[in-house]
């Protein structure tokens, strides 16, 4: 109180100083005498009470911080407010050998309470973290009651907005979920400071210990929440809801247990014990062990739900890769209406899938189905087979197959014929035409480019390596993939 007088007195001089020094100084610039004061003096009297008035805000300033700081000491001493490291260091809760009995009596009931206060912080903070979990993971009426009217007005849209409404819901409840969790923060770490705590109100350091590694498991559980709903909302499914549900149970089993070993460390501080009455989810039990008996029984069932989960989801996994091999095998099926630049598409898909047989059989069909009314086809289908057959022994992926070659063209002029297979172009190897086309613009300033190219031979049914250059620029050649 004392010093609360002191304070408003100075803020008072201060104000007044203020006040008379901008008076002073109005009537030094009309050059004009005030009262009893000769105007020469003005100035200087102005200048000593604006000097004035900045001393009394200082010290006002300074009397207002120690102030504050005793009532920070004073409510830690009671119990009141949670003090950091920093206001309170290891050295005020650290008792010495010449200590006094009352210093030591002081320095135990801070120890005392400061140890219980952090432990309460970090229970307040996994209740409402269990709050916002249940939260996030709740049912979104609106959302249930705007797709059932969408379905009965628009079946497809609402088919085809489902995973889009669900995506984004899953997004905006991560952020916030995010966001609330810092909010409630854990303090996990068992520091220095915290180590002396311990030792100074006698507190049993090995339950301490056991109680800080639940408290990172619990941590560590929160984040499994969060990226539970990272995942969800990058790439919902059927699952989503499910897997966010056990993820959440296993924060609000292990918050528990967090909660349980907690008690046990506060029932063995010597003192008052704090109210946990403001706690909304966690309770205490009838006896500890009983809650602990409890929590193993929820996690025993909570294993075996996991465990059934990610069977199906196994389960779920599999039926979604038989679906795609299926839809693949479908889409590679050649059928009988297939143009011919969709049989040559699905052989050498076949091929890069390493089903050789499957790639040559296409081959095949694609002679069947276009020989007759394109005799060239004959011999791209045979190259083609055996390309598919030696493409592995001879290290390549694909190349550019030339089926007509102009008469004193480029291409011509340098040694090409219908039937090579363009493999490198420069220096850039190509395994479809738009890849040659790519090399081509890389290489236009060049005067000529070394061509690799295989060429087959009907006598040997293998292909030999040629290597030559050519002129940058149209070739003269007409190419398709192979």
């Amino acid at each position: 109180m004392v010093v609360s007088n002191l304070t408003t007195a100075l803020k008072l001089v201060a104000a007044i100083s203020a006040f008379s020094a901008a008076i002073t100084f109005g009537f030094d610039l009309r050059a004009k005498d005030l009262g009893g004061i000769p105007h020469r003096m003005l100035l200087p009297s102005a200048i000593g009470l604006l000097l004035f008035s900045l001393v009394a805000s200082v010290v006002n300033y300074t009397m207002t911080r120690s102030d504050a700081a005793q009532n920070i000491t004073a409510h830690v001493k009671t119990g009141d407010i949670y003090a950091p490291g920093g206001t309170i260091t290891i050295t005020g809760v650290k008792i010495e050998q010449g200590d006094s009995e009352e210093e030591r009596e002081r320095k135990i009931a801070t120890a005392r309470s400061l140890l219980t206060n952090e432990i309460v912080f970090n229970l307040r903070s996994l209740d409402s973290r269990i709050g916002l979990a249940h939260a996030a993971a709740g049912q979104d009426e609106f959302g249930a009651q705007l797709r059932a009217g969408m379905r009965n007005v628009a079946p497809v849209v609402a088919e085809i907005n489902a995973n889009a409404y669900a995506q984004l819901l899953s997004q905006q409840a991560a952020a916030s979920l995010r966001q609330a969790f810092a909010s409630a923060p854990l303090r996990v770490d068992l520091t220095d400071f915290i180590r002396q705590l311990v030792t100074t109100a006698n507190a049993p350091p090995a339950r301490v210990q056991e109680l800080y590694k639940q408290l990172q498991e619990a941590a560590y559980r929160s984040d499994v929440v969060l990226e539970t709903l990272d995942a969800g909302a990058r790439k919902p499914d059927a699952l989503a809801a499910q897997r966010l549900s056990l993820s959440v149970r296993g924060l609000e089993l292990q918050s528990s247990l967090a909660f349980l070993y907690a008690l046990r460390v506060l029932d063995a501080i010597p003192g008052k014990k704090p109210q946990l009455d403001t706690l909304q989810i966690l309770r205490r039990p009838r006896s500890i062990d009983a809650g602990l008996a409890e929590v193993a029984r929820g996690l025993a069932e909570l294993l075996r739900e996991k465990t059934a989960f990610d069977a199906e989801l196994a389960q779920a996994r599999d039926a979604e890769l038989t679906r795609g091999i299926a839809d693949l095998q479908e889409k590679l099926t050649i059928q009988p209406t297939d143009k011919w630049n969709e049989v040559v598409g699905k052989a050498v898909s076949l091929r890069q899938l390493g089903r050789v047989q499957d790639a040559e059989q296409a081959f095949v069909k694609y002679e069947e189905m276009f020989a007759a009314t394109d005799p060239p086809a004959r011999l791209y289908a045979t190259i083609a087979q055996a390309f598919t057959r030696q493409a592995g022994e001879l290290h390549v992926q694909g190349g550019v197959y030339l089926f007509q070659v102009n008469d004193g063209a480029a291409a011509a002029a340098a040694g090409l014929r219908l039937g090579d297979i363009i493999t490198r172009y420069g220096l850039f190897a190509v395994t479809n035409p738009n890849g040659l086309t790519e090399a081509m613009t890389k290489h236009a300033r060049d005067p000529t480019v070394p061509l690799h190219v295989l060429r087959y031979r009907e006598d040997t049914k293998r292909f030999d390596r040629l290597s030559m250059h050519v002129p940058t620029g149209n070739l003269g050649a007409g190419f398709m993939p192979i």
